[in-house]
Protein backbone atom coordinates (compact mmCIF):
# COMPACT_ATOMS: atom_id res chain seq x y z
CA UNK A 1 0.00 0.00 0.00
CA UNK A 2 1.37 3.40 -0.96
CA UNK A 3 0.45 6.95 -0.01
CA UNK A 4 -0.31 9.31 -2.82
CA UNK A 5 -0.21 13.01 -1.90
CA UNK A 6 -2.53 15.27 -3.83
CA UNK A 7 -2.10 19.04 -3.68
CA UNK A 8 -5.33 20.92 -4.28
CA UNK A 9 -4.83 24.55 -5.30
CA UNK A 10 -7.68 26.94 -4.60
CA UNK A 11 -8.38 29.21 -7.54
CA UNK A 12 -9.94 31.77 -5.22
CA UNK A 13 -7.39 32.43 -2.50
CA UNK A 14 -4.31 30.58 -3.81
CA UNK A 15 -4.01 28.65 -0.57
CA UNK A 16 -3.12 24.98 -0.61
CA UNK A 17 -4.50 22.05 1.30
CA UNK A 18 -3.03 18.59 1.41
CA UNK A 19 -4.92 15.33 1.62
CA UNK A 20 -3.30 11.92 2.04
CA UNK A 21 -5.08 9.12 0.21
CA UNK A 22 -4.21 5.46 0.76
CA UNK A 23 -4.24 3.43 -2.44
CA UNK A 24 -4.10 -0.33 -2.83
CA UNK A 25 -1.66 -0.83 -5.71
CA UNK A 26 -1.34 -4.20 -7.41
CA UNK A 27 2.13 -5.74 -7.35
CA UNK A 28 3.19 -8.04 -10.18
CA UNK A 29 4.62 -11.46 -9.29
CA UNK A 30 8.37 -11.52 -8.77
CA UNK A 31 10.28 -12.55 -11.90
CA UNK A 32 13.79 -13.88 -12.42
CA UNK A 33 16.12 -11.66 -14.47
CA UNK A 34 19.26 -13.01 -16.17
CA UNK A 35 21.68 -10.63 -17.87
CA UNK A 36 24.45 -12.75 -19.39
CA UNK A 37 27.21 -11.72 -21.77
CA UNK A 38 30.02 -13.50 -23.56
CA UNK A 39 31.88 -10.59 -25.19
CA UNK A 40 35.07 -11.40 -27.11
CA UNK A 41 37.44 -8.60 -28.11
CA UNK A 42 38.65 -9.03 -31.68
CA UNK A 43 42.32 -9.98 -31.79
CA UNK A 44 42.35 -11.70 -28.40
CA UNK A 45 42.20 -15.44 -27.73
CA UNK A 46 39.80 -15.67 -24.79
CA UNK A 47 36.32 -14.53 -23.88
CA UNK A 48 35.27 -13.60 -20.35
CA UNK A 49 31.68 -14.42 -19.35
CA UNK A 50 29.70 -12.24 -16.95
CA UNK A 51 26.29 -13.38 -15.70
CA UNK A 52 24.09 -11.20 -13.47
CA UNK A 53 21.12 -12.89 -11.79
CA UNK A 54 18.47 -10.99 -9.86
CA UNK A 55 14.74 -10.68 -9.24
CA UNK A 56 12.34 -7.94 -10.21
CA UNK A 57 11.29 -5.54 -7.47
CA UNK A 58 8.07 -3.51 -7.04
CA UNK A 59 8.01 -0.37 -9.18
CA UNK A 60 7.16 1.81 -6.19
CA UNK A 61 9.44 -0.08 -3.84
CA UNK A 62 12.67 1.18 -2.34
CA UNK A 63 14.59 -2.09 -1.96
CA UNK A 64 16.90 -3.97 -4.32
CA UNK A 65 16.76 -7.59 -5.38
CA UNK A 66 18.02 -10.10 -2.82
CA UNK A 67 21.27 -11.90 -3.55
CA UNK A 68 21.07 -15.01 -5.73
CA UNK A 69 24.05 -16.95 -4.46
CA UNK A 70 22.73 -20.50 -4.85
CA UNK A 71 22.78 -20.76 -8.66
CA UNK A 72 24.93 -23.19 -10.64
CA UNK A 73 26.09 -21.39 -13.78
CA UNK A 74 27.90 -23.11 -16.64
CA UNK A 75 29.08 -22.13 -20.11
CA UNK A 76 29.34 -25.09 -22.48
CA UNK A 77 30.78 -25.78 -25.92
CA UNK A 78 30.62 -29.01 -27.88
CA UNK A 79 33.69 -30.32 -26.03
CA UNK A 80 34.06 -28.36 -22.78
CA UNK A 81 32.10 -27.13 -19.76
CA UNK A 82 33.11 -24.17 -17.56
CA UNK A 83 31.63 -23.51 -14.11
CA UNK A 84 31.33 -19.85 -13.15
CA UNK A 85 31.89 -18.60 -9.60
CA UNK A 86 30.39 -15.80 -7.53
CA UNK A 87 32.12 -12.48 -8.14
CA UNK A 88 33.75 -10.48 -5.39
CA UNK A 89 35.40 -7.08 -5.53
CA UNK A 90 38.91 -8.57 -5.61
CA UNK A 91 38.36 -10.30 -8.95
CA UNK A 92 39.49 -8.67 -12.21
CA UNK A 93 36.86 -8.17 -14.89
CA UNK A 94 37.42 -7.75 -18.62
CA UNK A 95 34.61 -5.90 -20.40
CA UNK A 96 34.14 -2.56 -22.22
CA UNK A 97 31.55 -1.44 -19.67
CA UNK A 98 29.82 -3.10 -16.75
CA UNK A 99 26.94 -1.72 -14.77
CA UNK A 100 27.21 -1.79 -11.00
CA UNK A 101 25.04 -4.35 -9.29
CA UNK A 102 21.91 -3.07 -7.56
CA UNK A 103 20.93 -6.28 -5.89
CA UNK A 104 21.21 -9.83 -7.15
CA UNK A 105 24.51 -11.62 -7.73
CA UNK A 106 27.21 -11.72 -10.40
CA UNK A 107 28.92 -14.87 -11.71
CA UNK A 108 32.20 -14.82 -13.64
CA UNK A 109 34.98 -16.99 -15.08
CA UNK A 110 38.07 -14.85 -14.67
CA UNK A 111 40.47 -17.29 -16.35
CA UNK A 112 38.68 -16.80 -19.65
CA UNK A 113 37.28 -19.31 -22.14
CA UNK A 114 38.99 -20.11 -25.46
CA UNK A 115 37.14 -18.23 -28.20
CA UNK A 116 36.66 -19.13 -31.85
CA UNK A 117 34.42 -17.94 -34.66
CA UNK A 118 31.55 -20.27 -35.46
CA UNK A 119 31.61 -21.85 -32.00
CA UNK A 120 28.22 -22.32 -30.39
CA UNK A 121 28.17 -21.35 -26.73
CA UNK A 122 25.43 -22.58 -24.42
CA UNK A 123 24.65 -21.22 -20.97
CA UNK A 124 22.96 -23.41 -18.37
CA UNK A 125 21.72 -22.07 -15.04
CA UNK A 126 20.32 -24.35 -12.33
CA UNK A 127 18.37 -22.44 -9.69
CA UNK A 128 15.75 -23.62 -7.20
CA UNK A 129 14.92 -26.76 -9.17
CA UNK A 130 14.59 -24.91 -12.49
CA UNK A 131 16.97 -25.08 -15.47
CA UNK A 132 17.42 -22.00 -17.67
CA UNK A 133 19.28 -22.28 -20.98
CA UNK A 134 20.23 -20.27 -24.02
CA UNK A 135 22.72 -20.60 -26.86
CA UNK A 136 24.22 -18.62 -29.72
CA UNK A 137 27.13 -18.76 -32.15
CA UNK A 138 30.09 -16.42 -32.17
CA UNK A 139 30.14 -14.40 -35.41
CA UNK A 140 32.87 -12.17 -36.80
CA UNK A 141 32.58 -8.43 -36.25
CA UNK A 142 33.93 -5.90 -38.79
CA UNK A 143 36.21 -3.04 -37.84
CA UNK A 144 35.50 0.62 -38.47
CA UNK A 145 38.38 2.24 -40.36
CA UNK A 146 39.28 5.82 -39.45
CA UNK A 147 39.13 6.57 -43.17
CA UNK A 148 35.40 5.76 -43.05
CA UNK A 149 34.63 8.44 -40.45
CA UNK A 150 33.16 11.70 -41.73
CA UNK A 151 33.08 14.83 -39.55
CA UNK A 152 30.53 17.49 -40.43
CA UNK A 153 30.58 21.02 -39.08
CA UNK A 154 26.98 21.72 -40.11
CA UNK A 155 25.42 18.59 -38.61
CA UNK A 156 22.73 18.04 -36.03
CA UNK A 157 19.03 18.74 -36.40
CA UNK A 158 19.54 22.47 -37.00
CA UNK A 159 22.69 22.08 -39.07
CA UNK A 160 24.78 24.03 -36.55
CA UNK A 161 26.65 21.31 -34.67
CA UNK A 162 29.63 19.04 -35.13
CA UNK A 163 28.48 15.60 -36.18
CA UNK A 164 30.40 12.39 -36.79
CA UNK A 165 29.21 9.69 -39.16
CA UNK A 166 30.68 6.20 -39.05
CA UNK A 167 30.54 3.85 -42.04
CA UNK A 168 31.43 0.15 -42.19
CA UNK A 169 30.79 -2.94 -44.28
CA UNK A 170 28.93 -5.88 -42.78
CA UNK A 171 30.24 -9.44 -42.88
CA UNK A 172 28.93 -11.69 -45.66
CA UNK A 173 28.96 -15.09 -43.94
CA UNK A 174 25.46 -16.36 -44.66
CA UNK A 175 24.09 -15.05 -41.36
CA UNK A 176 22.01 -11.93 -40.80
CA UNK A 177 24.06 -8.96 -39.63
CA UNK A 178 22.95 -7.39 -36.35
CA UNK A 179 24.98 -4.98 -34.25
CA UNK A 180 25.04 -3.17 -30.95
CA UNK A 181 27.00 0.10 -30.83
CA UNK A 182 28.35 1.56 -27.60
CA UNK A 183 29.44 5.22 -27.62
CA UNK A 184 31.28 6.75 -24.66
CA UNK A 185 32.10 10.46 -24.68
CA UNK A 186 35.14 11.69 -22.73
CA UNK A 187 35.33 8.50 -20.63
CA UNK A 188 31.97 9.29 -19.00
CA UNK A 189 30.48 5.80 -18.74
CA UNK A 190 27.47 7.12 -16.82
CA UNK A 191 26.27 8.75 -20.05
CA UNK A 192 27.19 5.86 -22.34
CA UNK A 193 24.85 5.51 -25.31
CA UNK A 194 23.81 2.28 -27.05
CA UNK A 195 22.44 1.95 -30.58
CA UNK A 196 21.20 -1.14 -32.42
CA UNK A 197 21.60 -1.85 -36.14
CA UNK A 198 20.49 -4.63 -38.46
CA UNK A 199 20.47 -5.40 -42.18
CA UNK A 200 16.68 -5.34 -42.66
CA UNK A 201 16.80 -2.05 -44.60
CA UNK A 202 20.49 -1.95 -45.51
CA UNK A 203 21.62 -2.29 -49.13
CA UNK A 204 24.78 -4.25 -49.92
CA UNK A 205 25.71 -4.62 -46.25
CA UNK A 206 26.65 -0.91 -46.02
CA UNK A 207 26.04 0.25 -42.44
CA UNK A 208 26.27 3.67 -40.87
CA UNK A 209 25.46 5.48 -37.64
CA UNK A 210 26.04 8.98 -36.34
CA UNK A 211 26.48 10.95 -33.13
CA UNK A 212 23.14 12.75 -33.59
CA UNK A 213 21.57 10.30 -31.15
CA UNK A 214 24.30 10.85 -28.59
CA UNK A 215 22.35 13.63 -26.89
CA UNK A 216 25.48 15.74 -26.36
CA UNK A 217 26.89 18.64 -28.40
CA UNK A 218 30.38 17.79 -29.61
CA UNK A 219 33.31 20.20 -29.48
CA UNK A 220 36.91 20.09 -30.67
CA UNK A 221 39.06 17.88 -28.47
CA UNK A 222 36.23 15.58 -27.36
CA UNK A 223 37.23 11.92 -27.22
CA UNK A 224 34.86 9.23 -28.46
CA UNK A 225 35.28 5.53 -27.65
CA UNK A 226 33.25 3.32 -29.99
CA UNK A 227 32.59 -0.38 -29.39
CA UNK A 228 30.90 -2.39 -32.14
CA UNK A 229 29.33 -5.74 -31.17
CA UNK A 230 28.19 -8.38 -33.66
CA UNK A 231 25.15 -9.90 -31.98
CA UNK A 232 22.61 -12.58 -32.82
CA UNK A 233 19.40 -11.32 -34.48
CA UNK A 234 17.20 -12.63 -31.64
CA UNK A 235 19.32 -10.81 -29.06
CA UNK A 236 19.05 -7.66 -31.17
CA UNK A 237 15.27 -7.77 -30.82
CA UNK A 238 15.63 -8.02 -27.04
CA UNK A 239 18.16 -5.14 -27.02
CA UNK A 240 15.78 -3.06 -29.12
CA UNK A 241 13.08 -3.35 -26.44
CA UNK A 242 15.51 -2.27 -23.73
CA UNK A 243 16.85 0.65 -25.77
CA UNK A 244 13.38 1.94 -26.63
CA UNK A 245 12.69 2.54 -22.96
CA UNK A 246 16.15 3.60 -21.81
CA UNK A 247 16.66 6.08 -24.67
CA UNK A 248 13.60 8.18 -23.98
CA UNK A 249 10.55 6.45 -25.44
CA UNK A 250 7.31 8.28 -24.79
CA UNK A 251 5.91 7.94 -21.28
CA UNK A 252 2.59 7.02 -22.85
CA UNK A 253 4.00 3.95 -24.60
CA UNK A 254 3.03 0.57 -23.20
CA UNK A 255 6.11 -1.11 -21.68
CA UNK A 256 7.11 -4.39 -23.28
CA UNK A 257 8.16 -7.40 -21.24
CA UNK A 258 11.91 -7.75 -21.72
CA UNK A 259 11.93 -11.47 -22.37
CA UNK A 260 15.02 -12.34 -24.38
CA UNK A 261 16.47 -15.63 -25.61
CA UNK A 262 16.45 -17.64 -22.37
CA UNK A 263 14.22 -20.70 -22.02
CA UNK A 264 13.10 -22.39 -18.83
CA UNK A 265 13.64 -26.03 -19.76
CA UNK A 266 11.72 -27.15 -16.67
CA UNK A 267 8.65 -24.97 -17.24
CA UNK A 268 8.36 -23.41 -20.70
CA UNK A 269 5.64 -21.01 -19.53
CA UNK A 270 7.95 -19.43 -16.98
CA UNK A 271 10.81 -18.04 -19.07
CA UNK A 272 12.96 -15.45 -17.27
CA UNK A 273 13.45 -11.84 -18.25
CA UNK A 274 16.81 -10.78 -19.68
CA UNK A 275 19.03 -12.22 -22.38
CA UNK A 276 22.27 -14.00 -23.33
CA UNK A 277 24.66 -12.05 -25.58
CA UNK A 278 27.37 -13.87 -27.51
CA UNK A 279 29.35 -11.23 -29.38
CA UNK A 280 32.71 -10.48 -30.86
CA UNK A 281 33.48 -6.77 -30.63
CA UNK A 282 35.90 -4.26 -32.12
CA UNK A 283 36.90 -0.90 -30.70
CA UNK A 284 37.80 2.51 -32.07
CA UNK A 285 38.85 5.79 -30.48
CA UNK A 286 38.36 9.10 -32.28
CA UNK A 287 39.25 12.67 -31.31
CA UNK A 288 36.91 15.38 -32.57
CA UNK A 289 38.68 18.02 -34.69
Amino acid sequence: MKKLTIILLSALNFTACEEVIDLNLDTAPQRLVIDASLDWKKGETKVYPVVDISYTTPYFGDGNSPAVSNAEVKIKTASQSYSLTLFDDTMPLTAPILSSLKGGSRYVYTAGIPAALGTEYQIEILLNGQTYTSKAKMREVPEIATSKIVQKENGGILGKEKELRFYFDGISDGTANAYLVLIILNNNTKKARFLSLDDNYVANNKFQFSTMRLGEELKAGDLLDITLYRIAPDYKEFAKIILQHSNGQSNFALPARAIGNFVNATSVRDNPLGGFRVAQYSTLQYKVN
